[in-house]
């Protein structure tokens, strides 16, 4: 199944996408609604119902397992479709990178991984647990720390397995000659895939190879055919004595040849390293962590006004014309106005002694017509007595 930025995996969100393994995907992932909350999310998006069972049982055990060399498991979601496991996010670069950018590790870097792997064993053996699927990919490696991951054929001898005889799974390249054959020990398998990380680490390439497309039928027969020409891996000359005979003897072909434990390796270990105890490996290159930016919740108000668009910048052209002048506006028109009387002629005169002119005349006449009244007035009464 692919995944891409952006899809959803319950309540997470996907950055990355990592790689496939046998049981599922590893996706880099973000919890939706707190952006700097990472981890690794293991989901199981292969239809093989046979998968989703190991996938089940991965996480079961996984929630049983505490170590500082294991990367831990925040979370199981089996009822899920598809099911998921939430893993811490470690910053850690695995092996097969760790390789692939330095080459052929030093012998002390080398001692030190493999003292961490081992430990890690010592671990699982002693509480029924088993790996059996150690590779260069499933070893995150950052500074002095190790941690083992990749825990889906991962198997506890009180529990009957799911590999029938002759159906085992597992990278066929880190696994023991007797693999072909369905019955392997869990015990002596872990331990001589750790011998084979230790050649690979030691020389700075895959001790067996094949073009055969992987999980193939023909190339699991091509590289077991690879391993049962040569009785041992030999890391080479240049590689410390005890060292190399440690490598020779983890990957004989024989397992009455191997070592007996992982315990026993360790002491073997410890023995190589001394006193000074194991040393840091180069730091992982730092990965840019995404935190997308939260959406911004705006409140609702009135549409804005339209804004119109901005005037393109006109092309360079030489000065402009003066326009001509625009022509005159017609008049308005105006409304009649009502006639009104004419004005008197002017007569030269003082308007002011024509006023007090005519009051004098006015008085006057009031006066004599008075008088008059008052005379008539006066006859009417005496010829009436």
């Amino acid at each position: 199944m692919q995944w891409n930025p952006g899809d959803v995996v319950g309540s997470w969100v996907v950055d990355r996408y990592l790689r496939s393994g046998w049981t599922g995907s590893l996706l880099e992932c973000h919890l939706a609604r707190n952006p700097k909350d990472q981890a690794v999310i293991k989901i199981c998006d292969v239809p093989d119902g046979g998968m989703r069972m190991r996938f089940g049982r991965e996480g079961t055990l996984l929630l049983k397992l505490s170590h500082p060399g294991i990367v831990p498991i925040r979370s199981a979601h089996f009822d899920d479709d598809p099911p998921y496991l939430v893993l811490e996010a470690v910053n850690g670069e695995d092996l097969g990178g760790l390789i692939e950018r330095q080459g052929a590790l030093l012998e002390e870097q080398a001692l030190s991984v493999a003292l961490r792997v081992v430990e890690v064993l010592v671990y699982l053996h002693g509480n029924g647990r088993f790996h059996r699927d150690l590779k260069p990919s499933s070893i995150l490696v950052d500074g002095r720390k190790v941690q083992l991951t990749d825990f889906g054929i991962a198997r506890e001898s009180a529990r009957k397995g799911l590999t029938e005889p002759g159906t085992s799974i597992g990278s066929v390249e880190y696994a023991p000659p007797e693999w072909a054959k369905g019955k392997v020990d869990p015990k002596g398998w872990d331990l001589y895939a750790l011998g084979v990380l230790m050649h690979e680490m030691l020389t700075g390439e895959p001790a067996f190879t094949s073009k055969a497309i992987e999980g193939s039928f023909d190339r699991a027969v091509e590289i077991m055919g690879q391993k049962r020409k040569r009785p041992h891996l030999d890391p080479g000359p240049n590689v410390g004595d005890g060292l190399r005979n440690l490598v020779r003897a983890l990957t004989a072909t024989e397992p009455s040849e191997r070592p007996a434990s992982a315990v026993e390796v360790q002491e073997l270990l410890n023995h190589l390293i001394g006193p000074e105890g194991p040393i840091s490996l180069p730091p992982a290159p730092i990965r840019e962590v995404i935190v997308p930016e939260p959406p911004i919740r705006k409140k609702k108000q009135d549409p804005p006004e339209t804004a119109a668009a901005p005037t393109p910048a006109p092309p360079a052209s030489p000065p402009p014309v003066a326009p001509p002048a625009a022509a005159p506006l017609p008049p308005m028109p105006v409304a009649p106005m009502p006639p009104t009387a004419p004005e008197a002629a002017p007569t030269g005169r003082d308007p002011l002694l024509m006023g007090l002119w005519a009051a004098v005349v006015g008085v006057t006449v009031i006066t004599v017509v008075a008088a008059v009244l008052v005379i008539v007035v006066g006859i009417m009464g005496v010829a009436l007595t």
